[in-house]
């Protein structure tokens, strides 16, 4: 009997981490989206993976929708545009309906055919909302070169 409650027990260990790591997956993946909708230059995929409220932290700037709107609108009247994103997770946490992240973003970006590498340690602050991660304060250092 001891040993089944045990193997129950690991079971059950075994079962909340590989659901952790599920949750920090799509905690991870709503990050990404936020990126992979600037770099399309779409503001619904922006939108898909973020609160109303968004609120970015950009070099001392504060931006929200309207302002995440008219950057998109800018880079679609580019001769050129293309992003590249690399984020690297530093450390992914998760208290019930509240997650943070840390990461390093590397970007490759092409803009009216100039190249450039741009590098950034950047936070974010994600609520789950009818099961959905949503990205609400995301906070952007450039990394000095």
């Amino acid at each position: 009997m001891k040993r089944l409650l045990i193997f129950t027990g690991f079971l059950i260990a075994a079962y909340t981490i590989k659901a952790q790591s599920a949750d920090q997956k799509a905690v991870q993946q709503a990050v990404i989206g936020i990126f992979d909708g600037i770099s399309a230059a779409d503001l619904q995929v922006v939108k898909t993976h973020a609160t109303p409220d968004l609120t970015i932290l950009e070099n001392g700037i504060v931006w929200n929708m309207d302002t995440v709107a008219a950057k998109i609108t800018q880079l679609k009247a580019l001769t050129s545009y293309h992003r590249d994103n690399h984020l690297d997770f530093i450390q992914t946490n998760i208290n019930e309906n509240t997650a943070w992240v840390s990461y390093h973003n590397s970007a490759n970006v092409v803009m009216n055919e100039r190249n450039s590498t741009r590098n950034w340690l950047e936070s974010a602050f994600l609520i789950k909302n009818g099961g959905v991660w949503k990205v609400q304060l995301l906070h952007s250092t450039v990394v000095a070169k």
